[in-house]
């Protein structure tokens, strides 16, 4: 992109991370297990896909949102 950031929204301290914990946590703290851990297992597929886009900070934080309590 013509702001040197990667158009997909991957790359290292983005704060679409944080925002895809959010949602992840909110959706199990609602009662939406299965729809938590359908967004998780649609995170971890790009993270396994384009390891170097995410952090495996911000990957630990979604394993973690999609079990918290």
């Amino acid at each position: 992109s013509a702001t040197g950031r990667p158009a997909s929204g991957l790359g290292p301290k983005n704060h679409n991370h944080a925002r895809s914990t959010g949602v992840t946590r909110w959706l199990h703290l609602l009662g939406m297990e299965a729809h938590a851990q359908a967004f998780f297992n649609a995170l971890a597929a790009v993270y396994k896909e384009k390891p170097a886009g995410i952090t495996a900070t911000s990957y630990g934080f979604w394993q973690r949102a999609v079990v918290s309590n």
